[in-house]
């Protein structure tokens, strides 16, 4: 580690002894397909730091069934995260593959996974890492997870299970919705990192007990800037319902503020600040039809044609008496209509 040594770096097929690997910070340029095959005593990886040509882990890694430390952090590497990196590993196991050229989603098999620490920081290039990050909430081995400064989406799900996370950077993204109070509340947290996303609801309040907090409530879309300040009742219900739409980075962008009468797209209001007509047409909005629309009772018009919503029209719609028109065609949606 830490030398100049350069050129391609040669298989190291059939060493099966093999324990431990240094070869961070060098000059290799490149590594190839074989590397890993055979290696199946091999428990801690280091390649940081090398200009390798573009290359993905191959699947030979899967031989090291003992791996305990793989790290790669600034390495060139490029396309999807492979899924088998996931499992089959012991539950001390620390993945790092920080400052690459990564992109797409959290594989679905990470869901369970025995990580204790993972480092998908700041990836390079135009596409970043991305989609939701939901699979983390059945990663209840996690002490350290690292996600800052990619392109992730959709809310942050529900990490009550997750009782030995200690360090959470989630900075830098297009988070949305609500911050849930299953990571405000969750008691291993030490250092939690949330800043410069698209957060929603109230700015939430952590411990004083933690050690660090970096959050800016001016980098996020808070009904208010101040801390142990609730949102407008209106302003309460709208985010329920776009909790039902998976809380779209769309409408975290266009319903900023605590009055949903000034200035939320879509949202017309009547002289007394009462919600009337919601225009949500044409907006590409994936999930369900949220019966808190129940919760606007001077509703008139709902319009939400033209998008990709599925299930069936609540049955709670029909308790909104001044409602006139009722528009989700083009969508898909099954059942009887309850209007």
């Amino acid at each position: 580690m830490g030398n100049h040594l350069s050129g391609p770096l040669p298989s190291l097929a059939g060493l099966a002894t093999l324990e431990t690997l240094f070869l961070a910070n060098n000059n290799f340029t490149s590594i190839p397909g074989d590397f890993f095959s055979g290696l199946f005593s091999l428990t801690n990886v280091y390649l940081d730091g090398n200009p390798f040509a573009g290359w993905s882990i191959p699947p030979s890694l899967r031989d090291a069934s003992g791996l305990v430390n793989f790290s790669a952090n600034n390495a060139n590497l490029t396309g999807t995260i492979p899924a088998f990196l996931a499992d089959g590993f012991p539950s001390s196991y620390h993945l790092a593959l920080a400052s690459n050229y990564l992109e797409g989603p959290l594989p679905s098999a990470f869901s369970g996974s025995p990580l204790s620490s993972l480092w998908l920081n700041n990836q390079k290039g135009s596409r970043h890492l991305s989609g939701s990050i939901d699979v983390v909430q059945n990663m209840t081995n996690l002490e350290h997870l690292l996600l800052q400064s990619n392109s992730f989406s959709g809310p942050i799900p529900d990490l009550s299970r997750l009782e030995k996370l200690r360090n959470l950077n989630l900075r830098d993204n297009q988070l949305t919705g609500p911050v849930p109070s299953s990571l405000t509340s969750l008691g291993s947290l030490e250092n939690v990192s949330l800043t410069n996303n698209l957060l929603q609801g109230p700015v939430p309040v952590f411990p004083k007990t933690m050690k660090n907090v970096d959050l800016d409530p001016r980098t996020e879309r808070f009904c208010v800037d101040q801390v142990g300040v609730d949102c407008d009742p209106r302003v309460k219900v709208l985010l329920s319902i776009a909790k039902s739409f998976g809380y779209p980075t769309y409408l975290a962008n266009n319903w900023r503020g605590n009055d949903p009468c000034q200035g939320f797209a879509g949202i017309t209001c009547d002289p007394s600040d009462n919600i009337t007509l919601i225009v949500l047409q044409k907006l590409g909005l994936n999930g369900t039809i949220s019966q808190d629309f129940q919760l606007l009772p001077k509703l008139q018009k709902l319009l939400l044609s033209g998008n990709n919503l599925t299930g069936t029209i609540p049955s709670e719609l029909t308790n909104l008496k001044y409602l006139q028109v009722l528009d989700v065609s083009h969508n898909a949606l099954w059942g009887k209509s309850p209007i």
